[in-house]
């Protein structure tokens, strides 16, 4: 028995099912990883949603099983949470943030390795066994064949409460070679479901560390789906579900946050203080239970990139810097002065921060030489030491996590070392070993802050474990304001926060209490203000210094955008307040405050439309959009009767124009305007056809397409299709509150979900013509995807309005797919390709003047440091040389003329199409710019699409039921010719006729 001590939950009888299996193997480095993410991306393509699961303290590898799943990877560690909750966890992971069908456990090292000196504690075959999950063992083929059957005989004979009921072959030599094994693990009665080839194409580098993590390269995507491939074509994924199918239901109460909380004593915190975690390249390890803990205490958590992000999100009342690897982006770090400025600023100020690992690299002095934010004064530097193992720790006095005399288990896990700056004795051994920041600390010695004699911890190794240490102080406690208690939390240990959910909630409530104290500061802000009705108004004239110098408070020429934790309670008590998880945004009137209540998701508050006095908010900023749609932890929720993509909804979002196209049907779905390219666009095509033995080079594309627009070749990305710029969005914007705005192209929030991002939707109506209102789009939102004009309305926003989007933190991703379409003019127009915007970016496609939807021809335009990131994500030679020589193709004059002629002929063609239909009875969206319209026929049928109707009388139509915001009535036509558009006509008149209607 591997089951460890404490009593493991019953996971025998019905409860929550989850069919599952447990990838393991008999040693590290035989592919355990390569099989398992393999499998969860082979699954999900096949419309399973796949929960995944690691064993052990591995923070890399959930990062490719998030990248395959589209959902958090999580954690099953044994030795830090305890046996007893290994199935609770399991069954949460199962749930949330939605029911998966389907599991995939990641075992670590070999099957029965676990913790030194304990019998296997936080074994794969412990986990397996305490949540009766049948194991499937990768078999390292090389170097032996039948000598692999009698290993794997051997382990699944070793422990009976593990069960050992299949195995894939990995990097096997020939067909041969795996003939061989196959026989011999059929002599053993264990069967193999697999046998994968040797291939380059799917190993995953590694580093000083392990892996590296799947955030950081931007060939993780697509090297995955090459990987699904290979799963796909030499596994029997049907013979997998069936083994996944015979684990027992899941008895065990699910582990819940908020329920973890109120057991240690905590109860939500008020006014929804914003705790903002360090994310993107250099900071890539946290447990999922972490966020959720803060969420369920009452925090909105904020997603940031300290590479990239100028400030901490607005309003942020405490940090969190997890796992990573800063060491390796050390100088771009170091080259964010203002972020590193804003955030030694608030430390200094006594804003809770906790900083794990690799975020005790960062709040250094230096490290490796790079200088960081400063906040603990000591040097980081690399070793080749590695300190790897489970710690006890033990908290010698009260900090930020822990009361005194906390106990813990964490896990240590780096080869860096920190060593006190200070000439003088700081109460760190100078002679600690080179894994250690830190020896005993003693009283009395050398210059000190209020609260830097304390470590954060005394570590201990586990009892009888081998190489035992001695116990040692780690880590930094300090209180770097001086308030009198530790605000800072700064230690190389690792903890799994569902195991101690005291962290969390001493960690909200500092949160809280900082938002309180600067809450007061603002106060005095607001009282040189004036107020009426609920209404504070700030004027930036009024604004004093002094007061409000510090996080959450930024002033502009149109007003002041306070935090939540500046407003003012007396004045908000009780109203309809939003402080999303970027504060409140007062524009040149001020904040409103409502008369009912506030409106909450795990992402922050936003106003709906019920909170809204119209006459108060006339022109101040504030938003009144009447169909927010706000993000919870499941992924996309609605107010105001927007669809959610639940089964039954109707919204597939992987549907596009070509699914309703049939053979022999005259084409109103497709929107690309010439049935083939230009001969001379074939011909340049073709022409390329001598370098297609050569890699692609894009370089000649960018300048090309860079000139024809007047803009830098750095602002300038080629991309294969305008669809790929959604993807790489998607994977390089670290968003923590998304919007897109429906009804739209649904390929943008497609990969955003692909990518696991929360979206949320704002909704254009009917009634007010799909025009977009700025004041719409909440505050909170760090990304915002609009089309222009839009996809499917024809609807074109006005610029202006669109610049207003623009703000710093933000990135705003305009769709002018359709902009040549409908104008020809390639850069001019209402376009906003030439706008030099912090954050903007613009998307264009060659594919709909110049019919290349086959070869896959895009770019987007915009901020050379967003370009930047997505170019880091953008897998090598992703565009092809045929797509290449079209871009360049298509910046020539006479590809100016073929747009600018087609941009001549659409308009009249578009009025003869929409006469026609309005002549029919039927409504069409007013004053379509692009080449389609977008009709109600609700007149025809009030219930069902009339677009099988068509299809049965030769016509194939879009139909726009996909569209978020839209029903089966609304179809989407391509202007077409006059002599195609009279045959519509008829087809229509055909529908009104046989359901009793006379046009």
């Amino acid at each position: 028995m591997v089951t460890g001590e404490g009593s493991a939950p019953d996971v025998r009888a019905c409860g929550v099912r989850l069919p599952r299996v447990m990838v393991a193997a008999a040693a590290s480095g035989g592919g355990k990883t390569t099989v398992a993410t393999g499998l969860m991306a082979a699954l999900r393509r096949r419309g399973h949603v796949v929960a995944a699961f690691k064993v052990g303290p591995d923070y890399i590898d959930p990062g490719y099983h998030t990248l395959a799943t589209g959902r958090p990877g999580r954690n099953l560690d044994a030795v830090m949470c305890g046996p007893a909750m290994m199935a609770p966890l399991l069954a949460h992971g199962a749930l949330t943030p939605t029911p998966a069908d389907i599991g995939v456990i990641e075992g670590v090292m070999g099957l029965f390795d676990g913790r030194l000196g304990s019998h296997g504690d936080g074994s794969s075959a412990q986990v397996a066994a305490l949540t009766s999950t049948p194991v499937l063992l990768v078999v390292d083929a090389r170097s032996a064949s039948r000598t692999h059957a009698a290993v794997a005989a051997g382990l699944a004979a070793f422990d009976p409460e593990v069960r050992v009921r299949g195995a894939i072959l990995n990097m096997v030599g020939s067909a041969r070679h795996t003939a061989e094994i196959t026989d011999a693990f059929h002599g053993v009665g264990i069967p193999v479901l697999g046998a994968l080839p040797r291939s380059e194409a799917i190993s995953v580098p590694s580093r000083h560390l392990g892996l590296v993590p799947a955030a950081e390269r931007g060939t993780a995507s697509g090297q995955l789906q090459v990987l699904a491939d290979q799963i796909e074509r030499f596994v029997d994924l049907d013979a997998i579900v069936e083994l996944c199918g015979t684990a027992p239901s899941i008895t065990a109460t699910p582990w819940d946050p908020a329920e973890a909380l109120a057991s240690a004593g905590f109860a939500p915190v008020a006014g929804t203080p914003v705790v903002a975690v360090a994310g993107g390249r250099a900071f890539t390890f946290r447990y999922a239970e972490t966020a959720e803990l803060l969420a369920a205490a009452g925090c909105a958590v904020v997603d940031f990139d300290p590479m990239s992000d100028a400030h901490l999100p607005a309003g942020t009342s405490g940090l969190y810097l997890g796992g990573g690897f800063p060491e390796v982006h050390a100088a771009q770090l170091a080259g964010n002065h203002e972020l590193l400025a804003d955030i030694g600023d608030h430390a200094r100020a006594g804003m809770p921060v906790v900083a794990e690992c690799a975020g005790l690299l960062y709040l250094c002095r230096t490290l490796d030489g790079h200088a960081m934010a400063g906040v603990v004064e000591a040097d980081a530097a690399m070793t080749p030491r590695l300190s790897m193992g489970y710690r006890r720790a033990d908290a010698v006095s009260a900090g930020l996590l822990a009361a005194a005399g906390t106990q813990v288990i964490g896990h240590e896990f780096h080869r860096t070392r920190v060593v006190p700056g200070s000439p003088e004795p700081s109460g760190i051994d100078q002679a600690a070993p080179a894994a250690s920041m830190s020896g005993p600390a003693g009283p009395g010695q050398g210059r000190r802050r209020p609260g830097d004699e304390a470590p954060a911890w005394r570590l201990g190794s586990f009892g009888g474990q081998p190489g035992a240490e001695e116990p040692r102080a780690e880590g930094f406690s300090l209180d770097p304001s001086g308030c009198g208690h530790p605000t800072v939390h700064a230690s190389y240990l690792h903890l799994h926060w569902a195991a101690f959910p005291q962290a969390a909630g001493r960690f909200a409530e500092a949160a809280a209490e900082y938002a309180r104290g600067t809450g007061e500061r603002a106060a005095a802000v607001g009282s040189a203000g004036k107020t009426r009705a609920g209404l504070v108004s700030v004027d930036p004239g009024l604004v004093v210094p002094e007061l409000v110098e510090g996080p959450g408070v930024s002033t502009s020429s149109t007003g002041v955008s306070v935090g939540p934790e500046f407003v003012v309670p007396e004045l908000v008590e009780g109203s309809g307040v939003s402080t999303g998880s970027s504060g409140v945004s007062t524009g040149s009137t001020g904040v409103l405050t409502g008369s009912t209540g506030v409106s909450t998701g795990s992402t922050g508050a936003s106003v709906g439309p019920e909170f809204v006095v119209p006459e108060l908010v006339e022109g101040s900023g504030v938003s009144t959009g009447s169909t927010v749609v706000s993000a919870d932890s499941t992924g996309v929720s609605a107010r105001a009767g927007t669809p959610r993509d639940e089964p039954g909804s109707g919204v597939d979002l992987d549907h596009h124009g070509d699914l309703d196209m049939r053979p022999g049907l005259l084409d109103f779905a497709v929107n690309v305007r010439v049935p083939r390219p230009p001969d001379w666009l074939i011909g340049a095509i073709v022409a390329s056809a001598a370098s297609w033995a050569a890699y692609p080079d894009s370089g000649p594309a960018r300048e090309a397409l860079a000139a024809m627009h007047g803009v830098r070749p750095g602002r300038l990305l080629p991309t294969s299709g305008a669809a790929e710029a959604f993807s790489l969005v998607a994977r390089a914007i670290d968003a923590r509150h998304a919007v897109v705005v429906h009804p739209q192209f649904t390929e943008p929030e497609a990969a955003l979900r692909r990518a696991g991002r929360p979206v949320d939707r704002v909704v254009l109506r009917p009634d007010d013509g799909f025009v977009l209102d700025s004041s719409s789009i909440p505050a909170s939102a760090d990304l915002v995807i609009v089309g222009n004009p839009t996809n499917p309305t024809g609807v074109l926003h006005d610029p202006g309005m669109l610049r207003g989007l623009c703000r710093p933190g933000r990135v705003v991703m305009v769709d002018e797919a359709f902009m040549d379409a409908g104008t020809g003019n390639p850069g001019g127009g209402p376009s906003l390709l030439a706008e030099e915007l912090p954050g903007l970016i613009v998307v264009r496609s060659l594919t709909k003047a110049f019919g290349l939807a086959g070869v896959r021809a895009g770019y987007v335009v915009g901020d050379p440091g967003v370009i930047t990131r997505l170019e880091a994500q953008q897998p090598p030679w992703a565009v092809s040389t045929p797509a290449l020589a079209a871009m360049v193709a298509c910046c020539t004059p006479a590809a100016r003329a073929h747009a600018a002629a087609l941009a001549r002929e659409l308009p009249p063609l578009r009025d003869h199409l929409v006469s026609g239909l309005r002549g029919l009875g039927l409504g069409v969206v007013a004053g379509s710019q692009a080449p389609f319209v977008l009709v109600d026929t609700s007149s025809l049928d009030a219930r069902a699409s009339i677009r099988e109707p068509l299809a049965r009388r030769g016509i194939a139509v879009r139909g726009a039921e996909t569209f978020p915001g839209l029903g089966p009535t609304w179809i989407r036509l391509a202007v077409r010719g006059r002599d195609d558009h009279e045959r519509l006509f008829a087809a229509l008149a055909g529908i009104a006729g046989s359901a009793g209607q006379v046009a």
